[in-house]
């Protein structure tokens, strides 16, 4: 024998189809595969919205140890942390390019896209050459990362003999020819030594700051000697920045500025 329905009941039945169809046009074209996951669930809207926000999630620059953040000058380029060795570089991608990078691997694919080498262990990246605002103008000098090779001095050991300061007495007498003495020393430094420290190259990736009308360069954190930084040098003696100053010097005026 079969039941009849009540009227109420059929009528949510035939209407149960038509609201699903008015609530989720968004979802015309679900993934078969997050439809799969979906098809069984209550809630199979908020089912097809989670699963496609991890999806995209995966596709984002957010994944597998990369950090990525807006740069700040709107330009819409976007910098991407990547660890090599025991250093952090930033790098700069161009955002007008269709890029999903999931891995570390495929931002070594972009980076290699975008270097420029000059010669062995002297390389830099096209998009990350930005105008530099100095003393509240455009148009002198240019940022970048490139990679070169450093040579520093070491350091020589050196000896502090110290000193023996000064010794302060003071006596007080009691009577009867009794009196009592206290001494106290001051600006005492005890003898020390300072080992030197060994020279040696640097072989990394640096940010630069370049001034195309004096043809120098900064490279931040260069060593010298000791915690001495070379500071702005002729580009004649860096192969990178002299290449980035020649290539893109002369085009300043065109390139994105950095904030």
């Amino acid at each position: 024998m079969t039941k009849k329905l009540h009227s109420s009941t059929k009528m949510k039945i035939l209407l149960a189809p038509l609201l699903l169809a008015v609530s989720l046009p968004a979802f015309a074209e679900v993934d078969p595969k997050i439809h799969k996951l979906c098809i069984e669930a209550k809630d199979y809207a908020g089912c097809v919205l989670i699963q496609e926000g991890k999806a995209n999630e995966k596709k984002s620059l957010k994944t597998s140890g990369i950090c990525a953040k807006q740069d700040m000058s709107g330009c819409g380029s976007v910098f991407v942390q990547v660890s090599e060795g025991s250093s952090l570089f930033e790098n700069p991608i161009n955002s007008n390019q269709e890029l999903t990078i999931n891995n570390s691997v495929d931002a070594n694919r972009f980076f290699e896209k975008d270097e420029t080498e000059v010669q062995n262990g002297f390389t830099y990246r096209n998009s990350s050459v930005r105008q530099l605002k100095i003393r509240g103008s455009y148009g002198r000098y240019l940022s970048f990362w490139g990679r070169s090779k450093n040579e520093y001095q070491g350091t020589s050991g050196s000896y502090n003999p110290g000193s023996a300061g000064s010794v302060n007495c003071t006596s007080t007498s009691y009577g009867y020819g009794s009196t009592s003495t206290n001494c106290s020393r001051s600006g005492y430094v005890a003898p020390s030594y300072t080992p030197g420290t060994s020279g040696g190259i640097q072989a990394r990736w640096f940010e630069y700051e370049l001034d195309c009308r004096d043809r120098t360069y900064n490279r931040k954190g260069d060593k010298a000697k000791g915690l001495i930084n070379k500071g702005w040098m002729d580009v004649y003696y860096d192969p990178t920045a002299r290449a980035v100053a020649d290539k893109y010097c002369p085009i300043i005026n065109s390139l994105r500025k950095k904030v």
